[in-house]
């Protein structure tokens, strides 16, 4: 009698558990190439806001967001949404051909600043296109690339004041906390220039 092949079941057992761990390997490196697709796209997004809302304030000397006569993103796309008629009849735009979306859940972005010095006159500020709720772990990475591993303690939104103030170094990205657990949300904060009143 001629003994049929065939695989046994502690055969088909190993072939499974390679399969599965070769599996959870690829699933391992996929959703950590989607987080840095999605951290290199937020740092984009943010720059290319950054330029825009430079350019618009160059042509008008308005900045889109500070004011609710000049709406942010639309001001930047479309002069209707602006009421100011001093800024509107300067507009050259659009200054941003789509408007970006966040790459993260509940994420959007925003327009803000600080201001340094108690006084009016000669008060120094620092803009900001903002994202919300981003992941804490993405923000760190995002801003450890941006600023260098060594300065992610410096780049938080609370040592602002003393960059503003001039005691402290500028950060091209801060993010508003650098400690939580899992699925912490922070925002992130892109300088996109620095200003004297």
């Amino acid at each position: 009698m001629q003994r049929q092949g065939g695989f046994t079941i502690i055969e088909m057992m190993v072939a499974l558990i390679i399969i599965l761990i070769l599996g959870g390997i690829g699933f391992v490196a996929y959703s950590k190439f989607i987080g840095q697709s999605k951290e290199t796209k937020l740092l984009s997004d943010l720059k290319e806001y950054g330029v825009a809302l430079q350019s618009m304030y160059a042509d008008t000397g308005a900045l889109a967001g500070l004011d609710n006569t000049v709406p942010f993103p639309d001001a930047l796309i479309n002069p209707n949404s602006i009421t100011n008629t001093g800024v509107k009849t300067k507009w050259r735009g659009p200054y941003i051909k789509n408007p970006p979306s966040c790459p993260f859940d509940g994420c959007q972005y925003q327009v803000d600043y600080t201001t340094g010095q108690a006084s009016s006159v000669g008060q120094i500020y620092q803009y900001y296109v903002k994202a919300t709720n981003v992941p804490l772990e993405n923000a760190l990475t995002l801003s450890r690339s941006a600023n260098g591993d060594n300065r992610v303690n410096e780049c938080i939104t609370s040592n602002i004041s003393q960059v503003v103030s001039g005691t402290a170094k500028s950060c091209e990205v801060y993010i508003s906390n650098t400690s939580g657990g899992a699925g912490t949300k922070v925002d992130v904060y892109y300088t996109f220039m620095t200003g004297r009143y």
